[in-house]
C-alpha cells in the first residue's frame, strides 16, 4: 500500500494496468525489442499540480515511489547493466534517482549504461558525476532534450542551462 496527501491507496486501485501500461508501451516500444523493460507504477502529478506551492512535496511522493521500485529492481538484477529512461515528469524522477542514488555509488554509475531524460527540467550542471554524453561509445552518461512539434513552440523561454544532447548526433 502507498500512503500519501490523499489517503493510502492499496494495490487493488492498481488492479486494471491497461490505462498505464498502453502510454509506457508506445514510448518504450523501440526498447522492448533489445532489452527488457522495467517501469515504476509511481503517484503521478497532475499538471495544474505544478502549479502549486506545494508541488515538490507531491513530487517528492512520487519520487519515493520510483526510488522504491529502482531498490527492487537491484535486487532482482544486483549486477546487471542497466540504462534509466524518463519522458517529462518520468525525467525529473530520474534525473532525482541519478542525483540522490547512482551518482554517489561508483558501483551503480560503473553499471549505468546510459540515462535518456526526455522532455525534462536537466540542467548542464544537474550531475556532478554523471557526464553528458558526447559520442556513440561513451557509458555512463546522459542524453537529455525537449522537442517540439512544428509551428508549437515551447510557450516559455528555454530555461538557460538546459542540457540538450541530440542523440542523432552521437
Amino acid at each position: 500500500a502507498l500512503s500519501g496527501r490523499f489517503g493510502t491507496v492499496t494495490e487493488a486501485a492498481f488492479a486494471d494496468h491497461g490505462p498505464m501500461l498502453d502510454p509506457l508501451l508506445s514510448q518504450a516500444a523501440r526498447f522492448t525489442g533489445q532489452c527488457r523493460v522495467f517501469a515504476p507504477l509511481y503517484r503521478q502529478i497532475t499538471f495544474t499540480t505544478y502549479a502549486r506551492s506545494d508541488t515538490e512535496a507531491y513530487l517528492e511522493d512520487a519520487y519515493v515511489d520510483v526510488a522504491a521500485a529502482f531498490a527492487r529492481y537491484l535486487e532482482l538484477a544486483p549486477d546487471r547493466p542497466f540504462v534509466i529512461m524518463g519522458h517529462s515528469q518520468g525525467s525529473h524522477m530520474t534525473r532525482r534517482l541519478i542525483q540522490r542514488v547512482i551518482e554517489p555509488d561508483a558501483g551503480l554509475r560503473g553499471r549505468m549504461i546510459a540515462a535518456l531524460l526526455i522532455g525534462g527540467d536537466v540542467l548542464d550542471d544537474s550531475f556532478t558525476e554523471v557526464p553528458r554524453c558526447t559520442s556513440d561509445e561513451q557509458v555512463g552518461c546522459v542524453i537529455a532534450y525537449r522537442s517540439f512539434a512544428e509551428g508549437y513552440p515551447p510557450g516559455t523561454p528555454p530555461t538557460p542551462g538546459l542540457t540538450c544532447v541530440n542523440p542523432a548526433a552521437l
